[in-house]
């Protein structure tokens, strides 16, 4: 792998373990551009402050954590990451009642690199499902096992 691949591949793991999932927002200003954009099941979050107002949430209410399974980086400007999403349902969250549930489901992320910092990530994920799942108060786990041979590419 050349060293921008392993740059492009470090960067969507950092996003997911450090900034997602512990919410380094030191970290987030290092590897996220300014002008940064999520797109999730909105429309777009524009910036890093608005970005971190999202994470906060979740992370508060559902406990969230992302386990980057597989990161695919064909060079410099681009990289897609394979990932679970797990968490735990315990304080409202858009309009859901907690009632227990805990979820573990796949997610496909697709990151756009410019300059060396993450411009742009495109998620898609099953969102509705999730939504059952916290409205249900239901436990599910929809993660894909992954073999050692495809987690080491």
């Amino acid at each position: 792998m050349s060293t921008s691949k392993e740059h492009s591949a470090t960067l969507a793991r950092r996003f997911f373990e450090d900034v997602f999932t512990k919410g380094d927002r030191a970290l987030a200003q290092q590897i996220l551009a300014p002008d940064f954009v999520y797109y999730g099941p909105d429309e777009g979050i524009h910036g890093i402050d608005n970005f971190f107002h999202i994470v906060n949430t979740m992370r508060d209410t559902l406990k969230i954590q992302f386990i980057p399974e597989v990161v695919i980086a064909e060079d410099e400007k681009t990289a897609a990451c394979l990932t679970t999403i797990r968490g735990v349902h315990e304080k409202n969250f858009r309009g859901f009642a907690p009632k227990g549930a805990s979820f573990s489901l796949p997610r496909i992320d697709t990151f756009l690199i410019v300059d060396g910092k993450i411009k742009e990530v495109r998620a898609t994920f099953d969102h509705q499902l999730m939504f059952q799942i916290l409205e249900e108060g239901r436990k599910e786990d929809h993660s894909q096992p992954i073999s050692p041979a495809l987690a080491r590419s």
